[in-house]
C-alpha cells in the first residue's frame, strides 16, 4: 500500500487503497511519484469519489421511500436535501469528466 506525497510532506502518513491508484478500465498501473498528483489522476480520484457518492444518495432515497418516509411532512427537508446533493453530486461528476477530457 502507498502512502499519499502529499500528506507525507506534511508528516502524515495516509494509506492509499491499490484499488483508487489503477485507472479504471485500463491496464497500466499509476503511483505517486511526485510530490503533486498528476492532475488526471485526481480527476479520475473525484469521478469514483463523486460517483460513488451518488449511489449512495441514490440507496439513501430507495431506503426511505421503501419506508413509506416520503409521505408527510416528517422527512420532507431531508428528502429535498437529498435531492440536491445528488443534483450537485451529478453536476461536479460530469464537471471533472468534462475537465479531464480536455
Amino acid at each position: 500500500m502507498s502512502t499519499s506525497p502529499i500528506n507525507a510532506s506534511l508528516g502524515i502518513a495516509f494509506p492509499i487503497p491499490r484499488h483508487r491508484l489503477a485507472y479504471r478500465g485500463a491496464t497500466r498501473y499509476l503511483t505517486y511519484t511526485s510530490a503533486m498528483a498528476d492532475e488526471d489522476t485526481v480527476l479520475e480520484e473525484a469521478m469514483d469519489n463523486l460517483k460513488e457518492a451518488g449511489q449512495r444518495i441514490r440507496a439513501t432515497q430507495s431506503l426511505m421511500r421503501s419506508q413509506g418516509m416520503t409521505d408527510g411532512e416528517n422527512h420532507r427537508d431531508l428528502l429535498t436535501r437529498l435531492s440536491t446533493a445528488l443534483a450537485m453530486t451529478e453536476a461536479a461528476y460530469l464537471e471533472a469528466r468534462r475537465r479531464r477530457d480536455l
